[in-house]
């Protein structure tokens, strides 16, 4: 029989009947691991509260999980043993499912309320957990908590029970092996660097020889074994390499001193397998027998050389040389066994898709049928009808419109440059504030037509009103374009509709984010003036000193020179002009008596003609 050591929430039952899953969906699905056939799926009603975070299967008899008011079970029935899963949640609880009647039998209750790390059970032994510091013991007969106590001051991020009962492994970064009985610390062990994620013990290949267990870490790329015997050192015995971090870990154990079969899964979907003899120190790390690797085929019209993996999500042992492997994604899984008694130190199998290949048989076993409708095909239905008994009495119908009406009918040169109607662009708004159209609604409101407006807003009615608030109040804190269209409807409808909106009881929810936005406008506007008329003080400055610096003396376009002028000349000709200004002087003065006698010469004539 096999023996599991599980660090995800994917794991084989003891029997390896079922594989288990609960994935982040919060979905619990079984599978039947023989035939590959989901045979439960389940999502639990506390999957969005406190999903799950870990599993463990258990084996229970009926009589044990049986409720007392039922009707009792015949003596032979109660011997039967059921496979129950145990589901940890982030709250602390822990609920028992059961595979046979597919329901939630009960939920352990009254532990830590923070998040359950891991759980542990063993044939003939209670179910253990951790959560944060504390290890808890639960009777799932009796449904009640036995005991509890603190491993230390880490976080305990994994459990294991030993098969009789009286020991218990405990791990954080250390590792602690606990003395049930007495709740006493008898061995710690070291050597990890990173946080514990997965414990399987070893069974002794005689009854002379020593006890030994496997661990694994959460960033290391290697398996340690240690020996359970509290008398040795606090060391690992042996380490077995591998090509990335382990995900789950399975122990076949050895007939009659026969080596031990150990197979462990990569997070990269990688499987290994070894063959442990484990007796003392162990100098050199060992390393995989054989590593197996999954591979799909490529179609035709991708690349040939390219090479798709296949993640190997678990793994159990049959014997010591079958390996039942279930690989794929979920819940596209794929269950096949395959013999590791190879000479060969590496396999590689190609195998189809499984995701590919559940959706082309979903469409191949499709069971619509479509029918092939020929291209005349006659459809009878009631508008048929109706045109037909409407030509019998005589009316016209569409088909007896002439052709030449038809061809009036069409418009070849329509104008939509022009101004929309208002009756339509109301009845598009109120189609899109009914249906929420963000888009139609969008398309209406960015009209800038003041009379478009003041139209369609009184053509709305009144129940429509507090909606379109609603949608310009979100339409003003947008940009600036946005802001100055929605202030134009928001006046037109506070016009138009000021008495519905006074006597409307949510009128004031609806313009609260209005008046909002205009306060927090208004307090930028002063600020926003002052830097305004600063810049233009700025911009003058700066604007007259180009002015200044463009508006130069032009140069000459033309400089004439007389050869014959000289300076003498130049001078002759100022003398010139000084003189002929005192003679034009003097001839004012010799001119103003003879004005003066010829006016009062007119003057006595004008009076003797009187």
């Amino acid at each position: 029989m096999a023996i599991m050591g599980v660090m995800d929430r994917c794991t084989f039952s003891e029997s390896g009947q079922y594989f288990a899953c609960y994935n982040d969906d919060g979905k619990l699905r079984v599978w039947e691991a023989e035939t590959g056939v989901l045979k439960q799926e389940y999502t639990p009603n506390f999957h969005l509260g406190s999903p799950g975070t870990c599993l463990q299967w258990l084996k229970l008899s009926l009589e044990t999980i049986t409720p007392k008011k039922k009707k009792k079970i015949k003596s032979s029935e109660q011997s039967k043993e059921t496979d129950v899963v145990a589901i940890g949640t982030s709250s602390g609880s822990i609920h028992l499912y059961c595979i046979a009647s597919g329901s939630v039998l009960d939920t352990l209750e009254g532990g830590p309320t923070t998040s359950v790390n891991c759980l542990s059970w063993s044939r003939g032994t209670n179910l253990f957990s951790c959560a944060g510091e504390t290890i808890v013991e639960w009777g799932v007969g009796c449904k009640t908590l036995k005991s509890r106590w603190k491993a230390g001051k880490d976080v305990v991020t994994y459990l294991r029970v030993l098969p009789d009962g009286n020991f218990i492994l405990s791990a954080s970064r250390s590792i602690i092996l606990w003395s049930l009985p007495k709740h006493e610390r008898l061995k710690t062990y070291s050597g990890h660097a990173s946080d514990v994620t997965a414990l399987v013990y070893v069974p002794p290949a005689s009854p002379s020889s020593e006890s030994y267990f496997i661990s694994a870490a959460k960033t290391d790329r290697y398996l340690s074994a240690w020996s359970l015997s509290v008398d040795t050192h606090n060391t690992n015995v042996a380490q077995f390499l591998m090509e990335d971090a382990a995900a789950g870990i399975c122990v076949c154990p050895g007939i009659q001193n026969d080596s031990t079969t150990m197979c462990a899964v990569a997070r990269s979907g990688v499987l290994h397998t070894y063959k442990l003899q484990l007796n003392g120190k162990c100098a050199k790390p060992i390393k995989p027998k054989l590593t197996v690797q999954i591979a799909a085929r490529s179609s035709q019209s991708q690349n040939k050389e390219a090479v798709l993996p296949i993640p190997i999500v678990g793994a159990t042992l049959c014997d010591s040389n079958t390996i039942h492997l279930v690989h794929g994604t979920i819940p596209f899984l794929v269950f096949e066994k395959i013999s590791c008694n190879t000479s060969e130190r590496e396999l590689y199998l190609v195998r189809e898709d499984a995701k590919k290949a559940t959706i082309q048989k979903k469409g191949s076993a499709s069971k619509v049928v479509a029918p092939e409708v020929d291209v005349d095909a006659q459809y009878i239905s009631s508008l048929v009808s109706t045109s037909t008994s409407a030509s019998k009495r005589g009316h016209k119908t569409y088909g007896d419109v002439p052709m030449e009406e038809r061809l009036n009918n069409l418009t070849l040169n329509r104008n939509d440059s022009g101004v929309p109607h208002a009756d339509n662009v109301a009845h598009l708004l109120l189609q899109g504030l009914r249906s929420k159209d963000k888009r139609t609604i969008h398309t209406v409101l960015l009209q800038r037509d003041e009379a478009v407006i003041k139209r369609t807003v009184a053509r709305l009615p009144v129940q429509v009103v507090v909606p379109l608030v609603q949608e310009l109040a979100s339409l003003m804190q947008g940009k600036v374009v946005r802001c100055q269209v929605a202030a134009q409807w928001l006046r037109a409808v506070i016009g138009i509709h000021a008495s519905q909106i006074l006597s409307s009881p949510g009128a004031m929810e609806c313009f609260a984010p209005v008046l909002g936005l205009v306060e927090t406008r208004l307090e930028k506007l002063t600020p926003l003036s002052r830097l305004r008329g600063r810049l233009d003080l700025l911009m003058d400055q700066l604007t007259a000193a180009q002015v200044k610096n463009t508006q130069l003396v032009p140069d000459s376009q033309l400089v004439y020179q007389d050869s014959y002028s000289s300076d003498e000349d130049i001078d002759d000709l100022a003398d010139d002009k000084v003189v002929h200004s005192d003679f034009d002087e003097n001839w004012d003065d010799l001119s103003d008596p003879e004005e003066s006698e010829m006016q009062d010469g007119e003057l006595d004539a004008e009076m003797s003609v009187d």
